[in-house]
């Protein structure tokens, strides 16, 4: 049963009162979903902001399908399709508004949503609460005044959204960067090398991520073939998680926490070996950890930030020197006195790429610059660049420039003026 009421149909007289420049409400309405309702949406020119006031629900978009949780704020962009779905016996009430005008790109943009990333967990400011139902008013006894005021709850609702998501960057790992550790029998899909997803159905197997910040974020698969996945972060038990599903959703989000203090944490993903009745195995698959940065630090954190700069930059310079050698990464964060982990979350926030990846970089600009400047042999390039193998070389060459060694020399002599 769905119970719907739209209150609002602002716009005209807002249009007539010249009112219009930045960002406003073209519509407003408050839905209570019971029993087992679905409510299909297809936004066309405006952008709909939802506020999930009592209750939770499953968010589905063409692109994932997300839990919605009390004070959860969500969004559907122009073009997009989606429902929203409460399960049997549940009850939720959802509040939404639809925006127009110059100011909504640039607010989506500071609120970080795109269609990928959908949903601004967990507004626990209980002014927002207030001022959301306030946008809902029946315009047709509306003074000055009152159009005033709505325009001013307007922007309220949209401040408190960017507080909860201040100037802070999520840091995305994928599941094959060293700085995710694997204990038990994982696989990786389509192969090591290129993992998009890493997975496991052996109880008690677990994947852990070592990061600093204020939040953090698991991605993974819901399949017909997944079960139940235990959550634990810093020592302590957050909750379990079913991720079962009749068709398969990649990239969901299944865990999210960003009330953490800001410093170094644990999470760790355990697959329970348990399914419910309808899934097929008890498959636990990691997509990708995001992490939360803070742009603001104490003075303590402030302190362990500069110690974590140069860390990176001293790891860096030994790169940049000794490539030539069979540099690990476990060898520079002994060197550093630091866990592999540690450094290799470190170094991926800093720079954007993993430790191996920036190593990788090094040496195929060294290889690009020997292969041009020199006549020395592939298999001397190779072991200049910290290669043994020079087929091995060759390969992770080409893929790197689309070229084989031998394909971009010809082509840079080629160009190569007299």
């Amino acid at each position: 049963m769905i119970e719907q009421q739209t209150i609002n149909q602002v716009w005209p007289r807002m249009d007539q009162m010249d009112l219009l420049s930045g960002l406003y409400l073209a519509q407003s309405g408050r839905m209570v979903l019971s029993g087992e309702a679905v409510e299909p949406y297809e936004a066309k020119m405006r952008t709909r902001m939802f506020f999930l006031a009592e209750g939770s629900i499953i968010w589905k978009t063409e692109q994932k399908r997300e839990p919605i949780h009390k004070n959860d704020v969500f969004f559907l962009l122009p073009g997009q399709e989606a429902l929203l779905m409460v399960e049997r016996g549940g009850k939720a009430e959802v509040f939404w508004v639809d925006l127009y005008g110059g100011g909504v790109a640039p607010f989506l943009e500071q609120a970080g949503i795109n269609r990928g990333q959908m949903v601004v967990s967990g507004i626990s400011n209980p002014r927002f609460h207030q001022h959301f139902s306030l946008l809902l008013h029946d315009t047709g006894h509306m003074t000055m005044v009152d159009h005033l005021r709505l325009l001013s709850n307007l922007y309220l609702v949209v401040s408190l959204v960017l507080e909860a998501v201040p100037s802070q960057r999520w840091v995305s790992v994928l599941p094959k960067e060293e700085a995710v550790m694997y204990t038990g029998q994982w696989k990786w899909w389509p192969s090591r090398q290129q993992a998009e997803e890493v997975y496991t159905a052996q109880p008690k197997a677990y994947a852990e991520f070592h990061f600093y910040g204020t939040g953090i974020r698991w991605y993974g698969t819901m399949n017909f073939d997944c079960g139940k996945a235990d959550v634990i972060v810093d020592g302590q038990y957050q909750t379990t998680l079913d991720t079962y599903s009749p068709e398969r959703l990649p990239h969901q989000l299944l865990y999210v926490n960003t009330k953490l203090t800001p410093g170094p944490h644990i999470i760790k993903i355990f697959c329970t070996g348990e399914k419910n009745s309808k899934a097929t195995n008890c498959d636990v698959v990691i997509d990708q950890f995001c992490f939360y940065q803070p742009p603001f630090r104490s003075e303590r954190e402030a302190l362990v930030e500069r110690r974590g700069s140069r860390m990176v930059e001293q790891a860096k310079q030994w790169m940049e020197k000794e490539y030539q050698k069979p540099l690990q990464v476990e060898q520079l964060a002994q060197r550093l006195g630091v866990s592999r982990s540690y450094f290799s979350s470190r170094f991926q926030a800093e720079v954007g790429m993993s430790p191996s990846g920036y190593l990788f970089m090094v040496r195929m600009e060294q290889a690009k610059r020997l292969l041009q400047q020199t006549n020395d042999t592939i298999g001397q390039i190779a072991q200049a660049v910290g290669y043994q193998d020079m087929f091995y070389f060759s390969k992770v060459f080409k893929k790197s420039e689309q070229l084989s060694p031998s394909e971009y020399r010809r082509l840079y002599q080629k160009d190569k003026p007299e």
